[in-house]
């Protein structure tokens, strides 16, 4: 088996039914290529619906781990995985591209150093206003992580491809990280042990986000929260959270008011973390923290203060 695929899902049946198909519309042998879907809580009706579209491949395989959280869930396919390569793709994307396979493992085949290689998200045409200001915050991220060589210290966890051996050490991804920039901790980890990680522009994965208002202030939230964790631990190969302000050069007014929005969520996130060192927030309190951000700290005043700060828009 040469491929392996593994996707971690929590109630999203309708993207990931997508996402199988476009793996199984990539011009690959499909005899060199095995389907792994870890679902963190038991998903009946998901089961019934992929024994019910997919009958004709006998490739894909459908696990349960009984706990939320994607690392686990990678983990977990990392264990049944027989591929040569595993690629890590997100119950949210897509493959738009029909050699992403055969691209991937051409550049694993050039680079005999490098441990992975990865790429950008790209978004569906109908893409709202906070999904294109998310991907514009998460290019900027990826590409200013990215040296002259190509060589890179970040990747995107619904879109990197691995080397088995990587894993043959008992190296994992770790478990306590639920989401939000799960995957970054293990890249900067085995950036410090020596691997090496490349960025390949044009291996895009397109990412259908569905984002609106609540989950785009949970994203920055998280993200923040993510990196005081890896601050905590000693894990800082990364870029500092001004450079979110670049994401988006000309941006509209609407624009203007997420991008601040994202950042006081990414602050809140890290001050979160920084006062709570042994507990995660639970759903309610992140909610909790989105509506009082709306009721009463995102102010205009708050906004007008960002603007006479960033002269440059």
């Amino acid at each position: 088996m040469l491929v392996s695929v593994i996707i971690p899902t929590h109630k999203r049946h309708h993207s990931l039914l997508e996402l199988i198909t476009s793996i199984y519309r990539q011009d690959f042998p499909l005899d060199e290529v095995e389907i792994h879907i870890v679902s963190n809580l038991p998903d009946m009706a998901l089961e019934r619906k992929l024994k019910k579209s997919f009958s004709n491949y006998s490739n894909w395989h459908f696990w349960e781990v009984g706990r939320l959280g994607v690392n686990l869930a990678r983990n977990f396919g990392i264990k049944k995985a027989q591929g040569d390569f595993l690629v890590f793709l997100d119950d949210d994307c897509f493959l738009d591209q029909r050699d992403y396979f055969q691209r991937a493992l051409a550049q694993l085949k050039r680079w005999p150093e490098v441990s992975a290689v990865g790429g950008p998200y790209t978004l569906p045409a109908n893409a709202n206003t906070c999904e294109q200001v998310y991907n514009s915050i998460c290019r900027q991220w990826l590409e200013a992580s990215v040296r002259q060589s190509g060589f890179t210290t970040n990747l995107v966890g619904g879109n990197m491809v691995f080397r088995r051996k990587v894993f043959e050490s008992g190296i994992r991804f770790n478990s306590d990280i639920l989401f939000g920039g799960a995957e970054t901790e293990l890249n900067l980890r085995l950036i410090k042990m020596g691997h090496r990680l490349k960025f390949d522009q044009n291996l895009s994965v397109e990412h259908r986000l569905h984002l609106r208002l609540k989950g785009f202030f949970a994203k920055g939230f998280w993200q923040g929260f993510g990196a005081e964790r890896r601050r905590q631990n000693g894990i800082t190969v990364e870029t500092g959270t001004a450079a979110v302000f670049d994401a988006c050069p000309y941006p509209s007014k609407l624009m203007e008011l997420l991008l601040v929005l994202y950042d006081h969520a990414f602050q809140m996130g890290q001050q979160w973390a920084e006062r709570n060192e042994h507990r995660r927030p639970r759903a309610h309190e992140v909610t909790a923290l989105f509506v009082f951000i709306l009721k009463k700290e995102f102010t205009l005043n708050r906004y007008k203060e960002w603007l006479r700060l960033r002269p440059h828009f």
